[in-house]
């Protein structure tokens, strides 16, 4: 009795491995799928560019390299990144912390006459 005990200890432990891997491999491969999401580059149409890159793309690649610190923002930080999270430019705020920043004082004039 005690040997056969034993066995199915065994086989009980080696069964809840089996599903630990498993389960493990699964959460592994989604993490893997939503970092490649997350590196592959967003683009944005628009019909203004500057160095080849549309004004829509920059907003939406601040927005995500700032999410990426979240945590750690300020309220106005956070505030510039919802805005460019969701292609949103706010062309009233002339602050050096708001979305002007992403862009010289050249083409921030050209994105506020384009608007």
């Amino acid at each position: 009795d005690v040997v056969l005990l034993r066995a199915d200890l065994d086989a009980a432990a080696s069964s809840r491995l089996v599903a630990a891997s498993s389960s493990m491999q699964r959460k592994v491969s989604t993490i893997t799928r939503m970092k490649r999401k997350a590196e592959t580059p967003k683009v944005e149409s628009g019909s203004l560019f500057f160095d080849g890159v549309s004004v829509g793309t920059t907003i939406k690649r601040q927005g995500e390299a700032l999410a990426g610190q979240y945590q750690g923002l300020n309220n106005k930080e956070e505030h510039v990144a919802d805005l460019c999270l969701n292609s949103i430019i706010d062309l009233s705020d002339e602050y050096a912390d708001s979305q002007r920043r992403f862009f010289s004082d050249e083409d921030w004039a050209m994105v506020k006459s384009k608007h």
